[in-house]
């Protein structure tokens, strides 16, 4: 992302920051519903669901046929209790390696916008971006929704998978001993899994994923270990946005599970708030692709 902003006047840049925050909001679906199934991948996944924290490694890579492959490296830590992390990133386009830290609170992002002349000139020389996602959401027609501060929120997807989970066998994951399990998320159960307050958002948001996927469900890999826990997540989907075929492919590994610090938030006087503009150009993008 970072090294296509180089090359970019203000309205290409907002657009490419919408779509690289667009799957972010995507995610935000998610929310702390439960399950009663038995099925090791939903417990697993409320199990998970219950710690105050974790460390995240994380491997991603995003491919468009206008662009080619965007690879990404990320590294953080999260508190799920009060919804709050920081997160570091590597990206390597076109052999240019570009790396951004965020924190966050809330629905609240912050970006650091050093490094990337374009950033700079558009935030008048302030060292942050900031972004609020509840709005952004909601500029995308998604109603207000619960979550989505937290990258490994596939984990609560988890909690949706159908009957079809099977057992690839056993694996360590960073010297844990883990059972690797395929499984299927049926993304039309998951509002279901909701409180009643949370459902109408859920299911507009799901509605618009199954339009970006052409399908309702969604393959995922998990390797959970003997206390329940999810030590790593798998996924590889295609998806069609704003007419853009894309590639999706991740692998995050999930440890250190426990209290996590609090980051420290950036001062008003040193962001510079891209919601307008991020929101403006979120609510002309479209999830799936027209036919012909």
């Amino acid at each position: 992302m970072a090294g296509t902003m180089i090359r970019m006047g203000r309205k290409t840049l907002a657009k490419v920051l919408a779509l690289a925050v667009l799957g972010t909001a995507t995610a935000a679906v998610s929310g702390c519903g439960s399950s009663k199934s038995v099925d090791p991948v939903v417990r697993a996944a409320d199990v998970t669901s219950k710690v105050p924290g974790y460390r995240i490694a994380a491997t991603a890579t995003i491919t468009t046929p206008a662009s080619g492959p965007l690879q990404i490296a990320m590294d953080g830590y999260f508190d799920r209790s009060n919804r709050s992390g920081s997160l570091t990133a590597a990206e390597t386009v076109a052999g240019h390696r570009f790396k951004f830290t965020e924190v966050f609170s809330g629905l609240t992002f912050f970006m650091q916008s050093g490094g990337v002349p374009q950033l700079q000139r558009l935030t008048g020389g302030k060292k942050w971006i900031k972004f609020d996602m509840s709005r952004m959401i909601g500029a995308m027609g998604l109603g207000s929704l619960p979550t989505g501060t937290d990258p490994t929120q596939f984990l609560d997807f988890l909690r949706a998978v159908s009957s079809s989970t099977t057992n690839a066998g056993t694996e360590k994951v960073r010297g844990v001993q883990t059972t690797h399990y395929r499984a299927k998320v049926d993304l039309s159960r998951y509002p279901k899994l909701l409180p009643a307050s949370q459902r109408a958002a859920a299911t507009r948001s799901v509605s618009s994923l199954e339009s970006a996927l052409g399908t309702h469900t969604l393959p995922m890999d998990a390797w959970v270990d003997k206390s329940n826990l999810v030590r790593r997540i798998g996924l590889t989907f295609n998806e069609c946005v704003a007419q853009q075929h894309v590639k999706f492919g991740m692998r995050m590994d999930v440890f250190a599970y426990g209290p996590q610090s609090q980051p420290q938030l950036p001062s008003t006087a040193d962001s510079y708030d891209i919601t307008p503009l991020l929101s403006s150009t979120l609510s002309k993008i479209k999830f799936g692709c027209s036919s012909g």
